[in-house]
Parts: structure tokens; sequence; C-alpha cells
């Protein structure tokens, strides 16, 4: 079921499906699907299968069923680049949305796919969502005040000296909320805490702190 928060004066929940649901809007939130990332592996002569973003839709929609949003955030890098993605990935990806309204906040990657969003069926494309004096948008570095982001697939590391393991993870600052990438196709970047900052590692079905210096 995840873990649940406070911060900026909101409730937050940190979920093991790499997500976060904002409970006082009733809404979903995620980032860097990277779905097409496989054909492009594929068109270079690496064999990944296409179903690793099937996968990925599986999970989405386990969630969505599970917790009933009204609206969903998508904080961009939804798609990978503008190589043509299987029509019945993007019929499966619509047919997920129910009764909720779909927002897509645009990632790096997107802005090179633009003319190929339509297919996918969200109700509104933007470069950022503010509400309650927060931003939502993809990447913290083009955003100001109080920001929560995608981009970076943060990872932190746990365990002993010899066995040590790379976790996906949040951070949560005093100014900023880093998620994890929903897509399982897309590689991390270990983290710099900074000071003050809390660290939960996603691990199997489990949200869990890292106390600092672990």
């Amino acid at each position: 079921m995840g873990l649940t928060l406070d911060w900026q004066e909101q409730r937050w929940r940190l979920l093991p499906e790499r997500a976060l649901f904002w409970e006082d809007r009733a809404t979903l939130i995620l980032s860097d699907l990277h779905l097409g990332k496989a054909e492009d592996f594929q068109a270079a002569g690496v064999p990944v299968p296409s179903a690793v973003h099937d996968e990925d839709l599986d999970r989405l929609s386990a969630l969505l069923e599970r917790l009933n949003p009204e609206r969903v955030y998508v904080l961009g890098d939804f798609v990978h680049s503008n190589r043509l993605v299987h029509t019945e990935l993007a019929e499966k990806f619509r047919a997920l949305h129910g009764d909720a309204r779909w927002t897509l906040a645009l990632g790096n990657h997107d802005m090179r796919a633009r003319e190929r969003l339509v297919i996918w069926g969200f109700d509104a494309v933007v470069p950022d969502v503010l509400e309650e004096g927060l931003i939502f948008c993809h990447d913290e570095g083009a955003c100001a005040g109080p920001v929560i982001s995608g981009h970076v697939h943060p990872v932190v590391r746990v365990g002993g000296v010899r066995d040590r393991l790379r976790l996906p993870c949040f951070v949560f600052g005093r100014e900023r909320v880093l998620l994890p990438s929903f897509g399982a196709f897309t590689g991390g970047f270990e983290i710099t805490r900074r000071r003050s900052e809390r660290v939960f590692a996603v691990c199997d079905e489990a949200v869990l702190e890292v106390p600092a210096g672990a």
C-alpha cells in the first residue's frame, strides 16, 4: 500500500509501483515511462522485447483500478523518441483512461515527438502544472518554487560493504520531490542526498526510508 507522509501541507502516498498519490486531490502522479525505448534498441540491433512496455502498462492498470484517481499527472518522458510505437500499445494505454483526467507535462523526450502524442489521448499536454503553490514538471532545473519532478531516474545504494543494491527511490526535500522512473527499462542515476532530504527506496512491494549515511 505504500508509505504516507506530509509535505508542503499536503498528504502524499509513496507507492511501491514507483508512483505518487496526492491524497488531498485524488491525483496519481508518475514520470518517465519512456514508451518506445525498446523499439529504439531493436532498431540498433539489440533484442529487447517490446513486452517490457506492456508490463509497465499492466502495472499502471492495476494501480488505477486500486486507487480510482480523479486525475493522473504524467511528468514527462512519456515516450522515448520519435520512432513509431506499435498501435496496440497506444490502444492499450487509451483503454486505461476511464473517468480520470490525464495531463502530460512535457519532458525532453516528448518534445522531440510532439506530433505523435495525439495518439495517446491525453486531455491536456502542457509544459507544467501549477496547483496549490506547487509546480509539477519534468525537470526541476526548469522550474522555480516547490516542485515535484522526474527526469533523473533517481536510485540509491543500500546494503553492506559487499552486497549493495541500487534501488529506485523517492527524494523529499524542503522545496523538491524527485520521483523514480515508472518505466522498468529506463536505467537510474545515483543521487547525492542534500542536507535535510529524506530518501525512500522502493524494494519489492514496499517503500522504506533510507537513513542518512546508510
